[in-house]
């Protein structure tokens, strides 16, 4: 994360895309979809998106836990 990078946070957190820089002092806020090099607002993040990537990591957590052998 970079120096002096200010994240808000409402009902949805921000989305970064990877591999992206962000410059300092910018202010990303909730429910917006950021990319591109250096960073910028691309357009907001709607629900399903949200819900997606919030139920991918639940399910990326649940087959780690499975593959190293616990519940």
């Amino acid at each position: 994360m970079a120096k002096g990078l200010i994240l808000t946070y409402g009902g949805h957190s921000p989305e970064i895309a990877g591999d992206v820089y962000v410059a300092p002092s910018k202010t990303v806020t909730a429910g917006e979809l950021w990319a591109g090099n250096p960073a910028k607002s691309i357009r907001p993040v709607i629900d399903a998106e949200t819900e997606f990537i919030q139920d991918s990591a639940r399910r990326h957590c649940q087959f780690t836990k499975e593959y190293m052998g616990g519940d």
